[in-house]
């Protein structure tokens, strides 16, 4: 049965994500580029998104992942890694797709890589509400929901989106699915 995984994965990963990626970006000429520049809106005032190798890698990743290719996206994610193990993205995703996949220790292995990673970038930008968002999203494939919820109130403090309020309820949701799983387990 997939339905939790749509449940939990659009909690953990950054709210309408997959949405996000699907209107900011297509392929057009075999190369990633933003919609409007696909659209061949190529007027002054539009920018140009710079997209590097590992976020083009990641991008398809996201469509196996949306096509339920959990194999390929795993694949794809841990290709993206190789070209930039920095991506922070590239380990919480992966690690989504290897609990999906029922990896408990690849998808422990790749929170806390991310989470490392993101109190790196917390330690280089304390004020950057985005490595608190990213350190909460690793907290959360560790189970570890109370840190988690003090994460997105830091990046709401900070200027954050005010979509991080729909973070802090699915927190609480997958706080109620992993108690209800514990629960499950020990009848």
């Amino acid at each position: 049965m997939r339905r939790p995984f749509v449940i939990i994965t659009l909690c953990i990963l950054p709210v309408a994500a997959h949405a996000q990626i699907k209107q900011k970006f297509t392929i057009h000429n075999g190369k990633m580029v933003s919609g409007t520049q696909a659209a061949g809106n190529s007027s002054s005032g539009s920018s140009k998104i710079t997209i590097n190798q590992a976020q083009e890698v990641i991008f398809k990743a996201q469509q196996s992942l949306m096509k339920g290719d959990y194999a390929g996206a795993e694949a794809l994610y841990s290709q993206a890694i190789a070209l930039d193990n920095s991506n922070i993205q590239a380990y919480l995703h992966r690690g989504v797709v290897r609990r999906e996949r029922r990896d408990y220790q690849g998808m422990d292995a790749d929170a806390r890589i991310a989470l490392a990673l993101t109190n790196n970038a917390i330690r280089a930008n304390p004020r950057d509400p985005d490595g608190y968002y990213e350190r909460s999203l690793a907290l959360r494939l560790l189970y570890q929901f109370d840190q988690a919820r003090k994460d997105v109130l830091a990046a709401m403090q900070l200027g954050g989106k005010p979509s991080l309020k729909n973070d802090l309820q699915a927190i609480e949701l997958e706080r109620k699915i992993a108690a209800s799983k514990v629960q499950s387990a020990m009848q």
